[in-house]
């Protein structure tokens, strides 16, 4: 017996729960997984929506990178869920989704900032290093300006407004932003 997400707009096709791909962290083993359980859900005929839900405080961004680049070879929709958090990486992920399938908890949060780094070394290289997290970062809001539809540079301007601090978004927020496009969490349902 089959299961869907039941949404107001009309289900999400989906066989069993254990068709998620769960992302909580961010890490080389993260992308592992992640990219194992994406390709098995592409390849299978009978899932029609790659179901991504995400609760996560962040991590490394170049793990985020590597499932970007993953989701964007995607042949079906991908649906990006936020359950709790979406925070750094989390935001970014969201919202990376196929739109119309990007979904946000209503009690859930997203939280998004620059790109924190920890330098150590030569002078040489701790300026290697700066310029690189100088790089992500605007790598990371280019990206977010994009998959929410925004002029270039919004999510940068809208940061130094903040003075850089951690920009918590409620769900209402998220939507407005243009971060996800629905509020609350697709239901399973038997068929």
């Amino acid at each position: 017996m089959s299961k869907s997400l039941s949404t107001r707009l009309g289900p999400i096709e989906v066989t069993k729960s254990e068709q998620f791909i769960w992302v909580e962290k961010f890490n080389f083993s993260a992308v592992s997984d992640f990219h194992a359980k994406f390709r098995a859900l592409s390849e299978d005929p009978n899932i029609k929506v790659i179901p991504i839900a995400i609760t996560s405080y962040g991590g490394d961004v170049y793990a985020l990178l590597a499932m970007l680049d993953i989701i964007k070879m995607a042949k079906k929709p991908v649906a990006t869920i936020a359950m709790g958090c979406a925070m750094s990486c989390g935001s970014v992920l969201l919202s990376a989704g196929t739109k119309g399938y990007r979904y946000m908890g209503a009690r859930s949060d997203v939280m998004i900032h620059e790109v924190s780094s920890v330098e150590m070394g030569k002078l040489t290289e701790i300026t290697a290093g700066v310029k690189e997290a100088k790089r992500l970062n605007t790598t990371l809001m280019q990206e977010l300006d994009v998959n929410a539809d925004q002029k270039p540079g919004f999510f940068k301007d809208q940061m130094k407004k903040r003075t850089n601090l951690d920009w918590y978004i409620n769900a209402n927020e998220a939507k407005r932003l243009g971060l996800v496009d629905h509020i609350g969490i697709p239901e399973f349902m038997e068929e």
